[in-house]
This record gives C-alpha cells, structure tokens and sequence, in this order.
C-alpha cells in the first residue's frame, strides 16, 4: 500500500501539476509540499497546521480530504488511541493562551465513558494519559505564575499612585509677608527617541491563508491559523515579541497601527522574527519618524 505521500505524488504527476504550481494555490511553501510527499512530516510545523497543509494538498490532487488525513494518522501514530483523544474530523484551534490550552484539553478529554474498571483499564492508554495529565499540570502553572504577575503588577501600579498624589502643604506666610516666588527649573532636555509604552501587533489575512505563531516577553504564546480576510490582534509586548510567520506575502502585519516593514534578508516562508524595544525602528524604518 503506498504511503500518503507517495499517493498524493502520483495524483499530482498525473494531472501534470508541479510543487510550484500547488504551492501557488495553496499558498504552502515547496518545502513543505516536498517533505509531504516524502513523508517527512516532523519538517512541518506540526498539529493543526500540518493537517490543514495536508487537507489543502489532497484536495488539489483530488484526493479525499478524509482519506488523507486518515492515511496520515496511520502512518505517524499507529498504535490505538483511546475513545475521545482521537483526531477526528478537521478542526479549527486558536490557543490564545494557558486558558484555552487547559479548556481544550479538558474538553477532548471529556467524553471518555465509564466503564468496568478491568474493561477500561485494559484500553487505557497509558503513555497518552500520562502526556496529557503532563500538560494540564504545566497549564496550571503557567495560569498560576501569570496571575501572580498581573496580581504583583497591579500591587506596585498602586503603591506608585499613591505616592505621587501626596504633596506636602506649603506653610502659610507670617506677618502678611509674601511668599518667595521660586523660579521654574530649567525644562529637561526633550529626548529623541520616541517614548514606547507597548508593541502591539495585529495581522490580517489580505493575500491568502497563513499561520501565525508568538511569544510574547518570553511568557504568554500561541498559535493562529487566518483565513483569507480575518483579522487579528496578537497580546500586547512590554519588552519584545517573538513571530514565527507562514507566508508573510499574504499577511498585512502593523505594529502600533503603522505598516510593518521586514529587513532585506526576512524569508518569505517560515520567517521567524524577534520585535524589541530596541530594534523597532528596523521594522518601521520607511515609515518616518512617528511617537507611540
């Protein structure tokens, strides 16, 4: 029995398409059309981006969307998975944070029904529960540290309020002498650099589909999947931002509402990005000179 990406090769041979032209359709990069056909799955991005990657090139080829990702599952994890962890038919995720990640899990694990404690134990499996039991406890903890931050940002934000609303009282004159008048301090010198509060960036899908992936100051990521005219506002950075980029021809990206312009050298598939305070300009440096 050929494999799914000797299957989708030969559909592709025989409609006389090249990786090319499917590329040019489906807006995927020739590399990763080229590790699906040879089976190189750990080369592409992974999760629900590799199974839309494969859906969009089965159905190029005319081959069934189902089928295919059926075939991939067989292949990449052939052992059985328990009743309630298995893929499925193809859905859209957008984890926007340790929040969703946990919900998610929560919710594919759910609809596992009780059994016998002999019939149940003996399908379980193991290595999976154990997996996901992992990574609801590291959702946990990632909530827990980022409610801590917040509580903590919120505590110190308080304290300074109060501080600067206290003004000591000017003690009155005596004997209806009139007060020094004391003379303004010499303004500061007005500092050049533009003052930056946050990086916030958001993406729109204007030339086709593309995948979106960010870290932000090193703590909060996720994963976005846009569709042709979707629109996106990624998490506010204080400090830096970390984007791993489909195909940045098809996306619009404005960082603090200005158009954001990539350095000579950015590729065009897989384009892996680092935005800070200190090398914004780099990213606006055809915009002028504007203040945030």
């Amino acid at each position: 029995m050929p494999t799914l990406g000797e299957e989708l090769k030969r559909r592709r041979e025989e409609r006389g398409k090249t990786l090319s032209v499917i590329s040019e359709t489906t807006r995927i990069g020739t590399r990763f059309l080229k590790a699906i056909e040879e089976d190189h799955f750990s080369v592409l991005p992974g999760g629900i981006f590799t199974r839309s990657f494969i859906r969009a090139y089965a159905r190029e080829v005319g081959m069934d969307e189902t089928e295919a990702t059926a075939l991939y599952h067989r292949q990449t994890s052939p052992q059985e998975i328990p009743e309630g962890l298995s893929p499925g038919p193809e859905q859209e995720i957008t984890l926007e944070g340790p929040d969703d990640l946990a919900t998610e899990l929560i919710e594919r694990v759910a609809p596992i029904r009780t059994q016998p404690t002999a019939t149940f134990a003996a399908r379980i499996n193991w290595p999976t529960v154990v997996t996901v039991l992992a990574i609801l406890f590291l959702a946990g903890v990632i909530v827990f540290v980022v409610t801590q931050r917040m509580k903590s940002e919120e505590t110190n934000d308080g304290g300074a309020t109060g501080t600067a609303t206290k003004q000591p009282g000017r003690p009155a004159p005596r004997n209806g002498a009139s007060p020094a008048v004391s003379q303004p301090a010499a303004p500061a010198p007005a500092d050049s650099s533009p003052s930056i509060q946050v990086i916030a960036v958001s993406v729109e899908a204007t030339g086709g589909d593309s995948w979106v992936g960010y870290q932000v100051d090193d703590g909060r990521s996720g994963n976005l999947l846009l569709k042709q005219g979707e629109f996106k506002s990624l998490p506010e950075a204080h400090n830096k931002l970390k984007l791993n980029i489909g195909n940045r021809k098809a996306l619009t990206i404005k960082i603090n509402n200005h158009d954001m312009m990539f350095p000579p050298d950015t590729p065009n598939f897989s384009a892996h990005v680092i935005i800070s305070r200190d090398n914004l300009q780099n990213f606006l440096q055809n915009n002028g000179t504007h203040t945030f």
